[in-house]
């Protein structure tokens, strides 16, 4: 697209159109780049369709990478229309832009971070729900989404606890479902993550499968989160005012980038400002931390308890601020844990098809 958009000559391609897919063509490759460089490290640039040029290509060193990635969002940024549609596609300069704050902010750019994020913020476009709304398909805060979700049978589709409309289903066949479902497909809540909760927050109480259902087993407790009300396994579409998007981008992440650069850059007031318009939609009190390290601290718990199970936030986030070896050596069950684990293995398919001109990534 990148390479035959510009001097393309098609029936209703005017400049705005060109400029549009233009945008959405950046957006989408530095996506894709920013999710390589963060799990693999130094990563091939591609940015040719020539098999000649890429067939062989070597590793490009990180920095570089991040200096396309940025190079890209920015013009995307400035291709892409101001105006809001629907959320399903690359069509408004504040997607690439949300993506750019956080690549800002993994690239420890807190100024340049901050900027981005406020360009989404302070444009009024989007707007915080509250918990029971988030991942509604109507919800104001979503910046892009891949696609409503709907219920797996119309068995499922009866009012339950927890809020979740799927769960209430008489034994039998349901509790079969649960138990394949939950237990086979779903990863359960660690008891870390359940017991970082803080009392009296929503998060925990609508976002988590507090109940044993149709008394399935469960040794261990398990709990097993529940954003998500509604199974997509079937054509079957929830009501109207149930109806959910798989969230992609969403405001409360914008807000948190924020929040963490305005504290890196000793702003604690408008840290703690930011921190706590997501506490108080969660039903929790004022943060109480008052020092820069301990807000910091509390903005990265924060993204762990509003983001669990989202887009891989905790890792990418125990990554980039160094922690993750800390973190993940002390958990018994992660026994072949080491530093080196912090990136992928570059697949040895790879390496053998680029005659090893791919290396492999340190302990690998």
């Amino acid at each position: 697209m990148l390479e035959g958009l510009p001097t393309a000559d098609a029936v209703g391609l005017d400049d705005n159109t060109r400029n549009q897919y233009i945008g959405a063509a950046r957006t989408v490759r530095a996506f894709a780049l920013y999710q390589l460089v963060r799990l693999y490290g130094d990563v091939p640039l591609v940015t040719t369709t020539s098999v000649e040029e890429n067939k062989f290509k070597p590793r490009t060193p990180k920095a570089d990478v991040y200096a396309q990635i940025e190079t890209d969002l920015l013009d995307a940024i400035a291709k892409l229309s101001a105006t809001i549609t629907v959320p399903y596609y690359i069509n408004n300069k504040y997607i690439p832009q949300a993506i750019l704050a956080d690549v800002y902010l993994t690239e420890g750019k807190w100024t340049e971070a901050q900027a981005a994020a406020n360009a989404v913020i302070s444009s009024g476009k989007y707007q915080l729900d509250n918990i029971d709304d988030v991942f509604l398909r109507t919800s104001k805060a979503t910046i892009m989404a891949t696609g409503y979700l709907s219920a797996s049978s119309a068995n499922y589709a009866q009012p339950g606890p927890d809020n979740c409309p799927s769960c209430s289903a008489p034994a039998g066949s349901y509790g079969a479902y649960i138990q394949t479902f939950f237990e086979g497909v779903m990863f359960p809540l660690t008891a870390d993550l359940l017991n970082s909760f803080e009392t009296g927050d929503l998060r925990k109480v609508k976002w988590v499968l507090l109940n044993n259902l149709a008394n399935y087993p469960n040794n261990n407790e398990r709990m097993f989160p529940l954003k998500y009300k509604w199974t997509s396994s079937s054509g079957i579409v929830p009501p109207a005012a149930q109806q959910e998007d798989n969230k992609f981008i969403r405001l409360a992440e914008i807000i948190l980038i924020r929040a963490e650069t305005r504290a890196r850059l000793n702003d604690l007031s408008g840290a703690a400002a930011d921190l706590n318009s997501i506490r108080n939609r969660a039903g929790l009190l004022n943060t109480t931390a008052i020092s820069q390290t301990d807000i910091i601290d509390a903005i990265i718990k924060e993204r762990r308890m509003e983001f669990f199970f989202e887009k891989g936030i905790r890792w990418y986030d125990l990554v980039r601020t160094g922690k993750a070896n800390a973190t993940l050596s002390v958990i018994p069950y992660k026994t072949g844990w080491t530093i080196d684990k912090v990136l992928m293995p570059i697949p040895q398919d790879e390496i053998d098809k680029s005659a090893n001109v791919l290396t492999p990534n340190p302990g690998y």
